[in-house]
């Protein structure tokens, strides 16, 4: 041993060291260890002594150390040299090796363990890799910054999201980059993390990025460490579910969501307009079922429909009759639907609301007007032929069903002097009198203006009809207080019973009208059964109207003439014009069967047009025979008489034929003259002073007021034939013509006298000194040319007489 390793041995620091020191030559041989070669590789000392690097260095490591001897050689110091080596029990050292030539050409080397370090290192190195890789592969955004505001780190997300790559903005000024980021809340809210070393967490909009941002900061020694998402989505969500949120608390209608998870399907949310409609408020109804909404009279089969819907998950609409908290009913028409999650589970069930009772109102005011009079309330006629129709299909043979057709007596003179409100209130009063004497099982309709009907269904015997019928007539009777008026008024009714078979229903209703018109013929306030042969007579004036028509329109009447004779002189002075009807199947058809017919329907009004222009024109034909000059007297209606435009209409005709004014004579009857009798007395004096004739036809007949003839411009009276008849065998008849007669002479009027049929009818007359006459016993009505070879044969004989 050389004195040098005996120092060596000796040195305190080179035998207690924990770093490894030895002497190596030029080759790489170990020359001299110290004792922690022993400690921490576990080899004898004089085992290494001799041995080349190679001996504990790794052979993948051997060429570093070749690099530092080549480094050594070039006097070169080794700094830092890192290498592996193999203990004895065969671990591998991490070792840090300095060294450096020294005197003699050896070389010192100072080596250290850095095993721990290294896998500290790797660890460190390992778990930023991880870092790194886990802050690149999340979707938050998130970047570092210093205290400078400088970045010093941004993610994958981070980059996207603000659209720069990380190398651009290594080192560079957040405010630098975001410029518009200055006096908002993201610098607040940085400098407020920073300066008071707190956590921040925010929601905010950067507008030049076009996004929202939830973002949460962290101060750290180094600076800032930001974590933020892109929350846009989020926010247009909320937005939406804001709008709808609002949408629906805004919504007429009421909104209620109950919870399909649980088994009751409590309620979790209201609109407000849920709480006004119903009464209640969502604190109070929170958590309950909807079912508390129901009342005894909800229709179960909505109910049943409600639940097959929410058990089904299925979509559905009901009406339901629900009840306020107050308990007041509402109609509501509910709407329900399921909600469905991703996973195609209903998790939840949304009921609309619409309170729809004023429209059921409006559509139970509509069926019941369709159905019902709108002043009385009554059934009208469609109701009335549903009942009826029901009560004849309801009745069996042993029953009775009855029909009354109630008709008010005088009804329209109360609506033109007292007004219509009055008679409006009138029937309405009725009505109830009506209703108020009738059962249910029985129907009261309104059939017209003044009409009513009532249905008896299932009568037992035909007593209870009459007895309805008479206390009906009893209650009608009764007096009525309008206003200041008491009014009394009767009925006439018809009564029809279903007998046989019928082909409609409401053939009883027409029998029973027909009936009442019979009860107004007996004088008013009477019943009427109705009997078949009633109903044949009916027919037969239907069909004799519509016969009549086509005689209007086929002109299949014609004029006779019967001459009027002035008796002293024996001359014929004029004529009647008599309408005829010569029907194609009937024959002659008197006007006794159709002239009160066309009076009724107003077919009187073209007949009698015609009959004017007719007889004006065969009078200016018969007075142009040169015979004498003969006047031609035409019969007015009174309906024709009373039409607005009857005078223009005269002169029209007048003009038209030729026939001069003072040859026509117009007979009118006294019913004529006495209605609207200031009206009439001034188109009467118009029409004597354009010289036409007036007379009164069937005077007598009437009850004409004697104090008013003698203001009538009329120059003739007609006694009429029924006073004649029995002139000679009837003294009353007598009395009645005797004093006619005396009458119009002091009057100065002529007096003619109808249906003289004998010598004794026209003595008696003569001695009375009537001296115009028309009848059988001078001639009786004939058609234009027998007339007129009539005027000139009793020309030609009275010539004869006179020579």
């Amino acid at each position: 041993m050389k004195i040098a390793d005996l120092v060596l041995e000796k040195d305190p620091f080179f035998t207690l060291s924990l770093d490894l020191f030895a002497w190596v030559d030029r080759t790489g041989n170990f020359l001299q260890l110290n004792p922690a070669f022993k400690r921490f590789l576990g080899y004898e000392l004089d085992e290494l002594k001799g041995q080349s690097f190679t001996y504990l260095v790794i052979a993948e490591d051997c060429y570093l150390v070749e690099n530092a001897l080549q480094c050594l050689d070039a006097e070169s110091p080794v700094q830092d040299l890192v290498v592996r080596v193999e203990d004895s029990w065969g671990h591998i050292h991490w070792m840090e090796v300095k060294a450096a030539l020294c005197a003699q050409a050896l070389i010192h080397m100072v080596a250290r363990d850095i095993t721990h370090r290294r896998r500290l290192g790797q660890e460190v190195d390992r778990l930023a890799e991880r870092l790194t890789t886990t802050l690149d592969s999340i979707t938050d955004g998130f970047f570092t910054l210093d205290h400078e505001w400088r970045f010093t780190y941004l993610n994958a997300a981070a980059q996207h999201l603000l659209k720069h790559e990380s190398g651009d903005l290594d080192g560079v000024s957040l405010w630098d980059v975001f410029p518009e980021g200055l006096g908002t809340e993201f610098e607040y809210n940085y400098r407020r993390a920073l300066d008071d070393n707190i956590s921040v967490s925010f929601e905010a909009r950067y507008p030049d990025l076009g996004l929202w941002l939830d973002i949460n900061a962290y101060p750290s020694r180094e600076g800032l460490a930001v974590y933020f998402r892109d929350i846009s989505a989020r926010k247009a969500n909320e937005q939406q579910l804001h709008v709808l949120e609002r949408s629906i608390a805004a919504s007429i209608n009421g909104v209620v969501i109950t919870d399909a998870t649980q088994s009751d399907h409590p309620i979790i949310y209201v609109n407000p307009e849920f709480e006004r409609l119903t009464g209640y408020q969502y604190e109070e109804i929170r958590g309950r079922n909807c079912r508390f909404l129901q009342g005894p009279d909800t229709d179960p089969q909505d109910v049943a429909k409600i639940r097959a819907a929410v058990l089904n998950g299925q979509t559905t609409q009901v009406i339901l009759r629900n009840y306020r908290k107050d308990g007041t009913p509402f109609w509501n028409e509910l709407n329900i639907s399921p909600v469905v999650d991703d996973q195609g589970q209903i998790t939840h069930f949304i009921g609309v609301q619409h309170d729809i009772t004023i429209q059921r109102h409006n559509e139970q005011r509509l069926a019941f007007n369709a159905t019902h009079d709108l002043l009385t309330g009554l059934a009208n006629r469609t109701l009335l032929e549903e009942q009826l129709a029901d009560a004849v299909n309801n009745t069996r043979e042993e029953q009775v069903l009855g029909v009354l057709f109630v008709d008010l007596d005088g009804f329209k003179p109360i609506n033109d002097t007292l007004g219509h409100w009055v008679g409006d209130k009138l029937l309405k009063q009725v009505a109830e009198r009506l209703l108020a004497e009738t059962e249910a099982d029985i129907t009261v309709a309104r059939f017209g203006a003044d009409e009513f009907v009532v249905v008896m269904p299932a009568c037992v015997d035909l007593t209870r009809v009459q007895t309805k019928a008479e206390r009906l007539l009893a209650i009608i009777a009764q007096p009525y207080r309008i206003g200041d008026n008491e009014l009394r008024i009767t009925a006439s009714i018809g009564v029809a019973i279903k007998e046989e078979l019928l082909a409609s229903p409401m053939i009883l209703v027409q029998q029973a009208d027909m009936a009442m018109y019979r009860a107004k013929h007996q004088g008013h306030n009477a019943v009427y059964w109705y009997r078949k042969e009633l109903g044949e007579k009916v027919s037969e004036s239907v069909s004799l109207r519509r016969d009549l028509q086509k005689a209007i329109d086929n002109e299949q009447f014609e004029l006779y003439y019967q001459p009027q004779v002035h008796s002293p002189s024996g001359r014929v002075t004029g004529f009647e014009a008599l309408i005829r009807w010569q029907h194609p199947e009937r024959g002659r058809v008197s006007p006794v069967d159709f002239i009160s017919l066309a009076e009724s329907t107003g077919q009187i009004i073209p007949i009698s047009d015609w009959v004017l222009a007719t007889a004006c024109r065969d009078g200016k034909a018969l007075n142009a025979l040169g015979l004498g000059d003969f006047s031609m007297a035409v019969n007015i209606s009174p309906m024709q008489f009373q039409r607005t435009y009857f005078v223009r209409d005269l002169f029209h005709v007048l003009k038209k034929s030729g026939l001069p004014p003072r040859l026509l004579e117009l007979e009118l009857t006294e019913g004529v003259l006495m209605e609207s009798a200031d009206w009439a007395l001034d188109t009467l004096k118009g029409l004597r002073g354009e010289g036409i004739q007036l007379a009164i036809d069937d005077f007598g007949t009437g009850f004409s007021s004697l104090s008013y003839l003698k203001h009538l411009p009329v120059s003739k009276i007609k006694i009429d034939r029924e006073f004649i008849k029995d002139i000679t065998s009837d003294h009353r008849d007598a009395a009645i013509v005797r004093g006619t007669i005396d009458m119009a002479r002091a009057l100065g009027f002529e007096v003619l006298a109808e249906g003289v049929e004998t010598h004794d009818q026209l003595a008696y007359l003569s001695n009375q000194r009537c001296t115009h006459y028309q009848g059988f016993y001078f001639a009786r009505p004939m058609p234009l040319l027998r007339l007129k070879t009539f005027l000139e044969r009793h020309h030609r004989e009275r010539e004869a007489f006179e020579i």
